[in-house]
């Protein structure tokens, strides 16, 4: 997570505000490392104490992800369905794929808006980040990333898209499938 962000935040300072982003970098390389050593300690003694984040929760796509494309000014609103209830591996999965959408929206898109929005959907909680920026691009080189996505949704049986907006911009749209009783309280 804090590598995911420093690289957002370089990738920002690039466009602006490069100072702010050197400050963010700096912290979130301190929390890493000091992860990364907690870990090296519980793989050379198992029995120490391992001490990491905790995983990611839904609303950490806003207060977390989505704050270094605010800092540089783009305007970012998240949409959370107080609904949704997913168990710890579909959260994760939602937070990776909002985690990569913003990096590729902070790289690629030049775009002034960005909308998340998870919600239920029937069977499926639907994620959607979409922005107003440029548009993917004419032919699309599928990197690590894109690969990332697509595995992750694949692995919980879901379906996910990725097409330019209308109206202009880029959308992911990803639908995992829930169990009845989380996807809208009916059992």
């Amino acid at each position: 997570h804090h590598v995911t962000a420093i690289v957002v935040q370089a990738e920002a300072g690039l466009v602006a505000r490069p100072q702010d982003a050197l400050h963010s970098i700096a912290g979130h390389g301190r929390q890493a490392l000091g992860e990364l050593d907690a870990l090296v300690v519980h793989l050379r003694d198992p029995d120490a104490t391992l001490l990491i984040s905790a995983p990611p929760r839904l609303s950490d796509i806003d207060e977390i992800l989505a704050g270094p494309l605010r800092a540089h000014g783009v305007h970012v609103e998240v949409r959370l369905d107080p609904r949704v209830e997913l168990d710890e591996v579909a959260v994760l999965t939602l937070y990776r794929i909002s985690q990569e959408a913003l990096t590729n929206v902070a790289r690629h898109a030049d775009a002034r808006h960005v909308w998340i929005e998870i919600a239920t959907t029937g069977t499926h909680v639907r994620l959607r980040v979409s922005d107003d920026g440029i548009g993917p691009p004419d032919t699309l080189e599928r990197g690590s990333g894109l690969i990332g996505m697509e595995e992750r949704v694949r692995t919980l049986n879901g379906l996910w898209s990725w097409s330019g907006r209308p109206g202009g911009g880029t959308m992911v749209d990803a639908f995992i499938p829930v169990e009845p009783a989380l996807a809208g309280g009916a059992a």
